[in-house]
């Protein structure tokens, strides 16, 4: 290949990879809510059990701190989180998940092992190994070509 086509390829499946229909695996939960909870459970398991803030989510997720509170409302009505004031702060608001919303997670969380099991079968440790270095370093290569861009406008 040239490089305009490995341009076009890495655009086509690094930049923009095609949408899995993840939907299909999950009870219960959408793809968005399965990140979001999952968020909380390895924020906690990281952090000796520590209650993460909506602020902390949203940055950790880079995404706007309305969006999160969108989703968190829809997770509490339904009785897989709650959110409570921080007693020491009143402006952070902690996200607490419930057994329900663990269990359910859980049970979802076997799905997408299932799933990546299966996937996994078909290449090699030294494959997978490979592929996901080669997306962190990638990765971060994108994120400081991004961030330098936004500083100094220029590509």
């Amino acid at each position: 290949m040239n490089k305009e086509q490995i341009r076009k390829e890495v655009i086509r499946h690094v930049l923009y990879p095609k949408k899995l229909p993840l939907s299909v695996l999950f009870n219960d939960l959408s793809v968005g809510e399965f990140m979001l909870v999952g968020s909380f459970l390895a924020y906690e398991s990281e952090h000796d059990g520590k209650h993460i803030t909506v602020n902390e989510l949203a940055s950790n997720l880079a995404v706007a701190v309305p969006s999160v509170s969108r989703s968190l409302r829809k997770l509490e009505e339904r009785g897989l989180i709650s959110r409570v004031t921080d007693e020491n702060c009143r402006r952070n608001t902690f996200v607490i998940i419930s057994e329900k919303g663990k269990e359910l997670f859980k049970e979802n969380e076997e799905r997408v092992y299932c799933l990546m099991d299966k996937v996994m079968q078909r290449f090699s440790t030294e494959e997978i190994n490979f592929a996901i270095n080669f997306h962190r370093d990638l990765q971060s290569v994108l994120d400081s070509e991004c961030k330098s861009f936004l500083e100094n406008k220029e590509v």
